[in-house]
């Protein structure tokens, strides 16, 4: 363990490392951080994010950006409407200018609608893809949450100590870290007690607000 100004330079290089799953213990996160693991989501790393519901501007901001969850590609789906638009548009413009010699009219629809379809079809199958490759992301709000701990891969790398996921708690506030590697079964058996333990508070938690509604 150590005391240190610079607690990311531990847990952010961890959570970079991260192959399958990501699971962070921190009752507050700033925006930016959030964003990071949203980015690991999108490549395919399942997050665990244990919080608390502070009502702080930027935890806030943050709990809405990982709620929204990532933001699916829409490049195709923009250009295949604005070409069917532009294809009913173009039809219309050469009937009103009576240009009714020419197929002119006839083509433009037909080639904006299935031109656009194209890159709608495009980006159903390109959505649907991606949507199968990201990891999930999931958020359990736990009322005085106060532990901070990072890990990855079911234990293979953790960090804990008094950092919170905040840029003051990565590279301003002097923190206390502590690091360990190399999954044993004594730090395996403590990462599950740790886990079933926050999983029966937010259940209680659940069960609560379930009978006072």
């Amino acid at each position: 363990m150590k005391l240190t100004r610079k607690a990311g330079e531990d847990i952010l290089p961890l959570l970079d490392r991260a192959e399958g799953k990501v699971t962070v213990y921190s009752p507050f996160i700033s925006p930016e951080y959030a964003r990071l693991l949203l980015e690991k989501g999108e490549d395919g790393v399942d997050v665990d994010l244990f919080t608390a519901n502070a009502d702080t501007n930027y935890h806030q901001e943050s709990l809405r950006i990982l709620r929204n969850g990532p933001e699916l590609p829409k490049t195709l789906r923009n250009a295949g409407l604005l070409l069917i638009l532009l294809g009913v548009a173009g039809a219309w413009v050469a009937y009103s200018l009576q240009l009714l010699a020419l197929p002119l009219p006839l083509l433009l629809l037909v080639g904006g609608i299935s031109g656009g379809g194209y890159l709608l079809k495009k980006h159903s199958e390109r959505t649907s893809e991606w949507s199968e490759f990201h990891g999930d992301i999931n958020i359990d709000v736990v009322q005085g949450l106060h532990a901070k701990v990072y890990s990855r891969d079911g234990g293979e790398e953790v960090v804990f100590g008094s950092p919170n996921f905040t840029n003051s708690g990565m590279q301003e506030n002097l923190e206390v870290v502590g690091v360990c590697r190399n999954k044993s079964p004594l730090q395996e058996g403590s990462k599950r007690r740790l886990e079933e333990s926050f999983e029966n508070i937010v259940r209680k938690q659940e069960s609560k607000a379930g009978g006072e509604a």
